[in-house]
């Protein structure tokens, strides 16, 4: 498993998943930030279910483990498919992919050129370098 430079995959959960799991770990580089951006929420999402669903279901055996896990991710990549992003007009992942709403059973319409317009628009935006009379 690769992680990024970041404190939510902590140096002993680290070594529990080489020593329990038998899963090799490897940081990876800073090199990519928009690829860390994108990564970072589903990291803090695994590891804030994990902190929740594992004390829970009190995993006796390695097949109780693998299904916590499963449910763990499962559970993960629903709320990222969920959550609202400013950088895409405040709507969710899951929205611009399946064109529903992801807590509603309802179909949704965007426009994916309006949002480019919109994230072009900010981007190349000169910004006021002070008051203007």
């Amino acid at each position: 498993m690769h992680y990024g430079q970041c404190p939510e995959f902590g140096q002993e959960f680290r070594d529990r998943l080489e020593q329990d799991l038998g899963v090799k770990v490897r940081s990876s580089t800073s090199r990519n930030p928009q690829g860390n951006s994108i990564i970072e929420p589903v990291h803090q999402s695994i590891g804030l279910v994990l902190r929740v669903v594992a004390p829970q279901q009190n995993p006796q055996s390695v097949e109780d483990g693998k299904r916590v896990i499963r449910r763990c991710l499962s559970t993960a990549m629903y709320a990222s498919r969920c959550a609202s992003s400013g950088a895409i007009g405040n709507l969710s992942p899951g929205t611009l992919a399946f064109h529903r709403d992801m807590l509603l059973d309802i179909p949704m319409q965007t426009d994916i050129a309006a949002l480019a317009r919109n994230r072009q628009g900010a981007k190349s935006s000169p910004k006021p370098s002070g008051p203007t009379i």
